[in-house]
């Protein structure tokens, strides 16, 4: 089922990838729009060298 939460998880997924596998310098998370709370997660949760947050939401859930 797709929800704010299982987007965010999946988002957090896609970084531990490319993290693990394929980046072995700094790295940065973009997110536009609803991404912007994707990339606010991945940041907060993980030790993200920068974000950039472009035209998003401050809650996924205050758009719903």
């Amino acid at each position: 089922m797709i929800s704010p939460t299982a987007i965010m998880k999946d988002g957090d997924k896609v970084y531990q990838y490319v993290r693990s596998s394929m980046v072995t310098g700094k790295i940065g998370i973009h997110g536009e729009s609803l991404g912007g709370c994707v990339a606010s997660f991945i940041a907060k949760k993980n030790n993200v060298d920068f974000i950039f947050s472009d035209r998003t939401f401050a809650s996924v859930l205050d758009v719903a």
